[in-house]
């Protein structure tokens, strides 16, 4: 079982024998029972009760009709700190048992939490109801975790204060901030947010084997992207040594399934961008051809396997399909790249047949990455209509692929309306001053690069 930790604040009411035991059966799961009220810091119970509130990610809510001539099991020091939770975390985090008492005897604003009737009282041992209730609370703990990422992007300025907040009050478990923080790596890309996260998650003390793998994979992604330039530059030597050894050694399962392959993912795909943004510097030292090609080769298994783990996600996690699609355009065109460079590398060794085989797979790259990139930009449109700072990058993105993949789309009909949209779209977009995103520097680029004098296909067709 994995070592993940979270601090369980038990909220009870006249029933702290109960509560006690419940924190000691918690213990052994791996989790960190805070019965409410106990071991005070200051004079007011009020301040204690919710510095230890603001400490959990999780409540467990011990409801028992403790007497049985009390006319209801809701005292008002339960009812308080209950109030308090449900305004503090989410309905899903609140755990509550009922001990004694039906279900349908609840508040109706209590509908939406865990709720658990735990019947046969008179016959069961104190000790033996907590560990009955220790074993739900574990069922429920222990469940997968279902993020929707896409929000990730929508709400980065809700999701890097929770991120910040995490060691003083963490709204999130150390495995939904693994989640949390795996995919702020991308939306850090866009918003050039990668520093300010590293100042975050410098305070976080991992307990869990998954969250701190995790913060080690953000702040080695974070040095590929800065010593080369958001991956517009060679790799010091050095480096590429250092990040190698760190994308490839990982051995550990996680409990995760979901985490695990998305760990996969990111782990071969920034395996290839180090290789591939290495191959530069070889050339100091006089490696020779067969090196290059033994290092496009190594670059295209990595990111096969990286394909392999997303296509897992989608046949697992269908709801997460379109979000996939974000990184199968990264990975995709990073293929194009590197089947194009191949096919040079044999042409200028006259291998024309070799040559021509990778230039085929260019072509279908880019224009996967094309179908790709189209997919994302429209949800994402659809989702977060009002958000054209990322929409203009995914834009950029997907016009980007679009010139790329223009001369492999072989009815000329569909070419010259691909090649319109470019142009139609760029001419929005070529007055953007200051400092460009390297998203949009690649944009302008490719664009001046295949079309800067030639003339408007504009004026060239009827319509």
């Amino acid at each position: 079982m994995s070592n993940q930790i979270e601090k369980i604040f038990i909220v009870w009411g006249g029933n702290h024998e109960l509560a006690l035991l419940v924190s000691g059966e918690l213990k052994n799961h791996g989790f960190l029972g805070i019965v409410g009220g106990e071991n005070p810091v200051v004079l007011n119970v009020n301040n204690t009760v919710f510095s230890q509130i603001n400490q959990c990610t999780r409540a467990i809510v011990l409801i028992e009709k403790k007497y049985s001539d009390a006319s209801n099991p809701f005292n008002n020091n339960l009812m308080f700190e209950l109030g308090y939770l449900t305004a503090k975390r989410e309905a899903s985090k609140l755990h509550i048992f009922l001990i004694g008492v039906l279900a349908k005897d609840l508040p109706s604003d209590l509908l939406g939490t865990w709720v658990n009737e735990i019947g046969d009282t008179e016959n069961k041992e104190l000790a033996q109801i907590a560990k009955e209730i220790a074993n739900i609370f574990c069922q429920k703990a222990f469940l997968p975790v279902n993020i929707d990422k896409l929000m990730i992007f929508g709400n980065w300025i809700d999701i890097k204060r929770n991120i910040y907040r995490h060691t003083s009050e963490p709204v999130y478990s150390e495995i939904e901030l693994a989640h949390y923080l795996l995919h702020s790596m991308e939306a850090c890309y866009y918003y050039e947010d990668q520093k300010n996260l590293l100042e975050m998650i410098r305070p976080i003390q991992p307990v869990s084997n998954e969250l701190r793998y995790v913060l080690k994979l953000v702040a080695s992604n974070a040095r590929l992207f800065e010593e080369s330039f958001m991956l517009m530059r060679p790799l010091p030597t050095e480096t590429y040594h250092m990040l190698k050894d760190f994308f490839s050694n990982q051995t550990m399962e996680f409990q995760d399934k979901n985490l695990s392959l998305w760990i996969t993912y990111f782990r071969y795909n920034r395996l290839g961008l180090t290789k591939l943004l290495a191959l530069p510097n070889e050339d100091e030292f006089g490696f020779g051809l067969d090196y290059k090609r033994d290092s496009f080769s190594a670059f295209i298994e990595y990111n096969d396997y990286a394909l392999n783990a997303l296509d897992e996600i989608c046949t697992l996690y269908d709801n997460e399909e379109p979000y996939t699609n974000l990184y199968k355009g990264y990975v995709f065109r990073d293929l194009y790249k590197a089947y194009t460079i191949m096919s040079e590398i044999e042409s200028n060794q006259s291998n024309g047949e070799i040559a021509a085989a990778y230039r085929e797979k260019a072509g279908s790259s880019i224009l996967q990455c094309m179908a790709a990139r189209r997919t994302f930009y429209s949800e994402y449109g659809y989702l977060y209509p009002n958000d054209n700072y990322l929409l203009g990058y995914f834009a950029d993105e997907y016009y980007l692929s679009c010139i790329e993949g223009n001369k492999f789309i072989e009815n000329q009909i569909d070419r010259r309306e691909n090649e319109l949209a470019v142009r139609s779209y760029y001419s929005k977009t070529e007055k953007s001053k200051g400092r460009l995103h390297a998203v949009k520097m690649q944009f302008k680029s490719a664009y001046e690069d295949a079309f800067s004098g030639e003339a408007s296909p504009a004026r060239q067709v009827t319509i």
